[in-house]
């Protein structure tokens, strides 16, 4: 299989997990700020959600960018991605209704690592190709950025029973850290296009 035909596949499944995002957003009860800012807690719920799927968009893109050749491996741990990821609207309706309350706290950050590591599995099986291009496996072997967010889930999702704020504010500390996409792998890409084309 060529590589545009499984982004293609795979954009098309995280712009459908946003649709459903959006559509479990309600309209205010009433016509007044009062009625509006009853449903402030669940936007901002979206609003974050949201962020992550694009933040995953994002590094998807490029982590794709570094492949030359899509096997079986890669196929389906880019399937078991799309599976944890595609849980996202469900668990951010229930935090959103639920803002704060121990268990869909603990449901939400664990739907949000459990992404993060089929992420992870992904970008492995990437590099575990050996018809694909080494990018991958010389920005993975630099990423410390990864081993710091592996800890930082496990905190967070232990802190949802007795701090559940704190626990978002984690989450929320890992969006803004993965917001912006790994500089190694872009700036390896960088280089191989600009030798590719001899400059």
């Amino acid at each position: 299989m060529e590589r545009d035909r499984m982004e293609a596949f795979s954009d098309g499944v995280l712009a459908i997990i946003i649709t459903i995002m959006v559509l479990n957003l309600h309209i205010p009860a009433g016509n007044t700020f009062k009625d509006f800012m009853t449903e402030m807690p669940k936007i901002g719920i979206y609003a974050m959600s949201f962020a992550y799927v694009g933040a995953y968009w994002n590094n998807h893109h490029h982590t794709l960018h570094t492949v030359t050749m899509v096997t079986g491996a890669i196929l389906w741990a880019n399937l078991l991605f799309l599976f944890f990821i595609s849980l996202l609207p469900f668990a951010a309706a229930w935090f959103g209704q639920n803002l704060f309350d121990p268990v869909p706290t603990f449901v939400y950050g664990l739907v949000l690592f459990l992404t993060a590591i089929s992420f992870f599995l992904l970008r492995f099986a990437i590099v575990r190709c050996d018809e694909c291009s080494h990018i991958l496996r010389e920005a993975m072997e630099n990423d410390r950025r990864g081993k710091f967010t592996g800890i930082i889930y496990i905190i967070a999702l232990g802190l949802s029973f007795c701090a559940p704020r704190v626990a978002v504010a984690l989450h929320t500390m890992l969006l803004i850290l993965w917001f912006i996409p790994d500089k190694n792998i872009e700036q390896a890409i960088y280089s191989a296009d600009r030798e590719k084309n001899g400059e």
